[in-house]
């Protein structure tokens, strides 16, 4: 976390944090928060905490920078997907990789509600499809690819 809020030049950077412990979603959001360089970060599982995708989606607006935010095995739920909607734009566009919920995906108003956030945020391109493992499967997503308005 040191690293990320204390660098002036790194600009992509990968934390994975698997097993016990989890890793602190508030630190790495503070670490974020300080950055000025960092325009590539993936965070592969391990994230302790609650509506992480919104919790992170709020904090972007203070990393001017970022243009790609991986999330891997971090699941968006639909009050993430409603939180975020409700949210202000960001100024700049950002691909947005990420697990969709179970209870996202069998929403039977899912255009609706996620083609609502992306309406409402056309700065975000949102890639659903991100492998739990390289050996696994693509998870099965619906169309969200069709509802991105960039």
């Amino acid at each position: 976390i040191t690293l990320i809020r204390n660098s002036s030049t790194l600009s992509t950077l990968t934390v994975a944090g698997y097993g016990d412990p989890f890793l602190n979603a508030e630190n790495i959001l503070q670490g974020l928060r300080d950055n000025t360089s960092l325009m590539h970060l993936r965070i592969a599982g391990g994230l302790w905490g609650d509506l992480i995708f919104s919790r992170f989606f709020r904090v972007l607006h203070e990393c001017p920078l970022l243009e790609r935010l991986q999330l891997c095995r971090i699941e968006m739920t639909k009050e993430d997907v409603e939180q975020v909607t409700q949210m202000d734009r960001r100024a700049k566009p950002i691909e947005i990789s990420t697990c969709l919920s179970e209870d996202l995906m069998c929403d039977r108003n899912f255009d609706e509600t996620v083609g609502g956030m992306l309406w409402a945020h056309p700065e975000i391109r949102l890639d659903p499809n991100i492998w739990y493992d390289e050996d696994d499967e693509k998870e099965e997503t619906p169309h969200v690819v069709d509802l991105n308005w960039n």
